[in-house]
């Protein structure tokens, strides 16, 4: 375990059993999905989060295009809709900026700029089995993101 700090969470994380879920993670939960929602967001998912996003992603170990999740919460700011994406880490949360393992602190969204906001938190949904057994946190990130399909929502 190497200890990570992220935004106010520190982070005990177990890189290798990261890489080896991650590894039996053929594709993400968006791409698996062909709702329009979905495809609206695989569109412009490459462009979607900002360099300090992707920079905590590799320091967590998550590979971007493998969201377990993505769900889409409806009309945001400017046209835009709210998505939430989903990722897990191996590992625990420990102290850093007041907020411990535990505590009603890490289920507080971070607002990170761009319109985006992420959380660290032991909360999961929709464990994957390459996943279970294994103590893991859930990294959500909240973006906002044009409709660029021709198609409207629903």
């Amino acid at each position: 375990m190497v200890e990570v700090d992220i935004l106010r969470w520190r982070v005990r994380l177990d890189a290798e059993r990261t890489d080896k879920a991650y590894a039996l993670t053929p594709l993400g939960g968006a791409a698996a999905c062909q709702c329009a929602y979905c495809r609206n967001y695989l569109k412009q998912r490459e462009r979607a989060f900002t360099p300090r996003v992707l920079e905590i992603f590799q320091r967590l170990g998550i590979p971007p295009e493998k969201d377990l999740e993505v769900v889409e919460y409806g009309p945001a700011d400017e046209g835009r809709r709210l998505y939430g994406t989903w990722f897990y880490v191996a590992g625990t949360l420990g102290s850093a900026g007041g907020t411990q393992s535990g505590d009603g602190g890490s289920a507080q969204f971070e607002d990170i700029g761009d319109g985006m906001s992420l959380r660290i938190s032991a909360e999961t949904a929709f464990v994957p089995p390459h996943w279970r057994g294994v103590e893991i946190l859930m990294v959500e990130v909240n973006v906002a993101l044009p409709w660029v399909l021709d198609e409207l929502p629903e």
